[in-house]
């Protein structure tokens, strides 16, 4: 088990092939908690985004993505989580939703200051 979403090197050649991705050339862990891991991920073809979360259930997962879909469709610049071959936008893997998308370049802004 690994609820943490800390990969292996052979768990992340499983991802990339889940997800079809280019060659792996650096692998950066963003964030690292108790409710959600992220990873950077670069590749000869551009960056993407690993996400393992830990405290969401199923449903809020799957209402996040089409909350997100609908607001990429609608302009919005935000995030979109990349279909796996199967078709699937989340998955689940040890106790996480695994979600992966294009990395966005940007900064965050503080919810304060919203």
């Amino acid at each position: 088990k690994n609820p943490s979403g800390k990969l292996s090197k052979k768990e992340f050649g499983t991802l990339v092939a889940d997800y079809q991705l280019p060659k792996i050339t650096a692998v950066k862990a963003l964030t690292e908690g108790m409710r959600a891991s992220e990873y950077l991920l670069e590749t000869v073809k551009g960056k993407y985004l690993v996400r393992f979360d830990t405290a969401k259930s199923e449903m809020e997962v799957k209402r996040e993505i089409d909350l997100l879909q609908f607001l990429r469709k609608h302009g919005f610049p935000c995030y979109a989580p990349l279909p796996d071959r199967r078709g699937r936008h989340s998955y689940e893997a040890d106790g996480a939703s695994v979600t992966v998308c294009r990395y966005i370049e940007g900064r965050t802004v503080a919810p304060e200051r919203i």
